[in-house]
């Protein structure tokens, strides 16, 4: 085809589609639009009542998230620290089991600070000892690194580790024998730990 019958085409189609747009009453090129719509007061409160709302959301979120990593991380410490990695995991797990059963509370600071008439849950919280960890030495650091770093996956829900426990939901130190012992089930056996479900 040649340049002349090319332009020809193009000019016949243009003309062709404005003939098409006048008969539609239909502007291709339309003039500014002049018409301002005014400002809604009331959707405008609404919309940063809503952003206000979810900001505190978020903010109660996170701190909630915190609190229950500070009282996961207290509860290592006191717990585990002297264990291996795998026995902080498995302690780590018997609170995240409770939470999930139903006869337990359900969230971590609730599980790890839960009394009965004659005890509590996890012995240091009521030993009448201070419950701040105090790091005396290099040992002491690496086991809070280690600690935090299983606190974090825990209170976010992002720990990968299977339940090396097997779903306890108990557990003790293998050089004490609880008169609970004998009532449930033990499941494992980690470093000097004994579990129970």
């Amino acid at each position: 085809m040649t340049n002349r019958l090319l332009n020809f085409i193009m000019a016949s189609s243009l003309l062709f589609l404005t003939g098409i747009a006048a008969t539609w009453d239909y502007d291709p090129f339309p003039a500014k639009v002049d018409r301002i719509v005014a400002p809604d007061p009331e959707a405008d409160q609404l919309f940063q009542n809503q952003e206000r709302l979810l900001r505190e959301a978020e903010l109660d979120r996170k701190l909630e998230q915190e609190k229950q990593y500070e009282c996961m991380v207290t509860n290592l410490w006191f717990e585990a620290r002297g264990q291996p990695l795998i026995g902080m995991y498995a302690v780590a797990w018997v609170v995240k089991n409770r939470i999930e059963n139903k006869n337990f509370p359900n969230t971590i600071c609730s599980v790890i600070t839960s009394r009965s008439s004659s005890s509590c849950a996890f012995s240091w919280y009521c030993d009448g000892k201070s419950d701040q960890p105090v790091l005396r030495n290099k040992m002491d650091r690496v086991a809070m690194q280690k600690i935090m770093k299983i606190a974090k996956e825990f209170s976010t829900g992002t720990v990968t580790l299977p339940d090396i426990t097997e779903g306890a939901l108990y557990f003790h130190a293998i050089k004490v024998d609880p008169n609970w012992s004998t009532v449930y089930n033990q499941t494992v056996v980690i470093n000097n730990h004994r579990y129970y479900r």
